[in-house]
């Protein structure tokens, strides 16, 4: 029959050393022993290169206090967007995706309007400083529209193109 060995024997008291040199558990300790790569002996030096290189053990209280630091700046920065968001200082991504492929389609309206609309009457038989000047206004014109703030209001572009088809009839 077995006996089992005694808490005193100089293993369990070196491995239970070791645990309060590690500041860690015995539990710990054994579990760690298992796997593979891990020292077979109780050498402190040993446990500490393994245990740095494997990512156990708890980080010193310096690192935690820094971790701890971290992880709240990062929810204060994350509370302040939420609460910038609500109040209506910050739009969503989607919200933002939604209003520039919105605004960027309506320039397009105006644009292409212009372009294939307004200007070829203007130009059509004029001599080449006649036509830099009509473009250099027609310029003018889309920037100052695109400054405003309904430019893109499509609307505003169908109700012109109807104004210009009905003219030209």
């Amino acid at each position: 029959m077995k006996s089992k060995p005694s808490p005193d024997t100089p293993q369990k008291k070196s491995w239970r050393v070791l645990a309060g040199e590690l500041q860690t558990t015995d539990r710990s300790l054994r579990l760690w022993r298992g796997r593979p790569g891990a020292p077979k002996v109780p050498d402190a030096q040993q446990w500490r290169a393994y245990m740095a290189g494997e990512g156990l053990g708890r980080p010193r209280s310096g690192e935690l206090t820094e971790l701890k630091a971290l992880l709240l700046r990062e929810q204060i920065a994350a509370a302040k967007r939420r609460n910038d968001r609500e109040s209506g200082q910050l739009l969503p991504m989607d919200t933002l995706g939604d209003e520039l492929r919105a605004r960027s389609a309506g320039f397009g309206m105006l644009l292409r309007h212009t372009l294939e609309n307004d200007l070829p009457p203007k130009l059509l038989g004029q001599p080449i400083a006649e036509i830099r000047r009509v473009m250099a206004e027609a310029n003018l014109e889309l920037i100052s529209r695109y400054n405003s703030k309904n430019y893109f209001a499509p609307d505003a572009v169908a109700e012109a193109t109807l104004a210009a088809d009905k003219g030209e009839n």
